[in-house]
């Protein structure tokens, strides 16, 4: 568009004394219409360079692009690999609880029959509490890993 001729009509009209007749000394309209063509030659010196630059930038963005795919087709796995791991840590964690109530059941046992401390029950107490935390951790670090891929996908 830039190296293209441009053509435009104007027209501008009025009413004064004199008018376009000098001589005449009265009060008249007046309207004076034309077209006018113009053609910026300055920009066909730099054609050939902004070409070369337009070029260029599209390489680079294809460049970008393909960094960026082959980013998210390496992102994808590990995410995916996050996401099976936190699961089979939260396994383990309901395993883990589900001893850790065990022991403390029996530790309750045994303080009944008078034959563990009452501070030993509170150790049992306290890491079965310590298991559950682990699991509210490794289930919110679960919840993370999803979103992230979510994000990474753009899915919602």
């Amino acid at each position: 568009a830039r190296n293209r001729p441009v053509i435009s009509a104007f027209a501008q009209g009025g009413y004064g004394k004199p008018a376009l007749n000098m001589f005449e000394n009265k009060f008249k309209p007046y309207v004076i219409g034309g077209v006018s063509f113009s053609w910026n030659l300055g920009s066909l010196y730099t054609y050939k360079q902004e070409k070369k630059s337009i070029e260029q930038q599209k390489l680079t963005l294809d460049s970008e692009r393909e960094t960026f795919l082959y980013n998210l087709n390496v992102q994808l796995p590990q995410q995916q690999n996050e996401i099976k791991k936190y699961r089979h840590t939260m396994q383990d964690d309901d395993e883990i609880i589900r001893l850790r109530k065990q022991i403390k059941d029996a530790a309750e046992a045994k303080v009944e029959n008078g034959t563990l401390t009452v501070s030993d029950l509170l150790q049992e107490i306290n890491a079965l509490e310590a298991a559950r935390q682990a699991k509210s951790l490794h289930e919110i670090q679960y919840l993370m890993s999803v979103y992230k891929l979510k994000f990474t996908t753009n899915l919602n």
